[in-house]
């Protein structure tokens, strides 16, 4: 699901909305209550950055495999080597839910690291900041 941002230099995004039209509104009640309005308003798609949580399975099933031939012995020889792609694949998503719950949970998922698509750059005019003029009809894809 799409999440939105406003900002009114196009570098630093407030909040996380579920519509475009919510951003800017929110940007606009934002720019009513400043005593220095700005004199635009730009309102962009969040982009979350990717917490590399996936793709590890491959990598954890050789680690146990290695570590069971050292612990064990040749006999450990065969031990994971006959894993099909879809077991691995469900390992894979099993592993990656753990990831991002952890980071959720210790606060380290990178929401710092989002990135902000789409921004269209909206005029307003106060006070009465209901009616937005948007710059350009379309929304620049940076």
């Amino acid at each position: 699901m799409s999440a939105y941002a406003y900002s009114y230099n196009r570098e630093d995004f407030i909040g996380r909305f579920p519509t475009r039209d919510a951003a800017l509104q929110a940007g606009l009640d934002h720019v009513a209550e400043q005593m220095d309005s700005p004199s635009d308003v730009f309102v962009g798609i969040v982009v979350e950055a990717d917490p590399q949580a996936t793709d590890h399975a491959e990598r954890i099933i050789d680690s146990m495999a290695r570590r069971a031939h050292v612990d064990i012995g040749e006999i450990a020889v065969y031990y994971l080597r006959h894993v099909t792609p879809e077991q691995k694949r469900e390992l894979d998503e099993g592993v990656a839910e753990v990831i991002v719950a952890w980071l959720h949970r210790h606060e380290l998922y990178p929401t710092h690291l989002r990135q902000i698509r789409g921004i269209a750059e909206y005029h307003p005019r106060l006070p009465n900041h209901r009616a937005p003029q948007p710059a350009n009809r379309e929304p620049a894809l940076t």
